[in-house]
């Protein structure tokens, strides 16, 4: 009898069925003809599926059980962050409405953030990786920018910096922002909070391969909490309030 490999993966391939009683072979038959049968080899059934996002196609359960089985683990932790990783840096100009269409775009120009955390999630959910998985925003305050403030959809605060802005007290057009390492602004990152075995990590969608233990991790992979200025539709860093470490 053939055994499966430990390991998430599609067999294509025919079945051979037989029926043996009393020594004698009653049935013996072949089915799937010459493509044969399309077999997902996963950690789970499908969750969520009453969620039409979330609900299996051959085309779905073909990318998901590709991706998680590219990252020749099974260890759900790590599955969530090399799925990520495997997605390149964000881009943010490349916000995707339905987030199953993001490998169908050159790498490094996928998604942005929230777009490549919210894919790895339908892929996690669709090949029934055990975890609890939820898309998270970190950002902060100007009254306590070193506390990491933290929203999941549904927040009146899900927006982070950008639901209102917030307006400079003595130049009325700036505009508050994170500011990461390239100078870019921002008004959170988007991360997968993803728990199981009783341990809880965050996956920064904006920085790939990366893994922290805290929200306040998240927020100091940030350079700053700065002032930025609209000058011909690019927002120009104009003053630092608070530094990250």
């Amino acid at each position: 009898m053939d055994t499966l490999e430990q390991k998430i993966q599609k067999l294509s391939a025919p079945l051979d069925w037989r029926i043996d009683k009393g020594g004698c072979t009653y049935l013996r038959r072949r089915t799937g003809g010459p493509a044969g049968h399309t077999v997902y080899v996963t950690l789970g059934t499908p969750r969520d599926t009453s969620i039409p996002q979330h609900v299996p196609t051959h085309k779905r359960m073909n990318r998901a059980t590709i991706e998680v089985g590219d990252t020749d683990t099974l260890n759900p932790h790590e599955i969530v962050r090399r799925v990520l990783a495997a997605q390149g840096e964000y881009d943010l100009d490349a916000g995707r409405p339905n987030a199953w269409v993001v490998p169908d775009y050159p790498i490094d120009h996928r998604g942005d953030c929230q777009t490549l955390v919210r894919y790895v999630g339908k892929v996690i959910r669709m090949s029934g990786v055990p975890g609890a998985f939820e898309q998270v925003r970190v950002f902060a305050t100007l009254e306590a920018p070193a506390i990491p403030q933290l929203a999941v959809e549904g927040d009146p605060s899900f927006a982070g910096l950008c639901g209102p802005f917030i307006s400079h007290p003595t130049h009325p057009d700036w505009r508050l922002f994170l500011e990461d390492g390239n100078g870019h602004a921002n008004c959170y990152e988007a991360a997968a909070r993803f728990t199981v075995g009783g341990t809880t990590t965050f996956y920064p969608g904006g920085i790939p391969g990366a893994a922290f233990a805290s929200a306040t991790e998240v927020l100091n992979s940030f350079a700053a909490l700065s002032w930025f200025e609209d000058v011909n539709g690019v927002w120009v860093m104009r003053e630092r309030v608070f530094v990250y470490p």
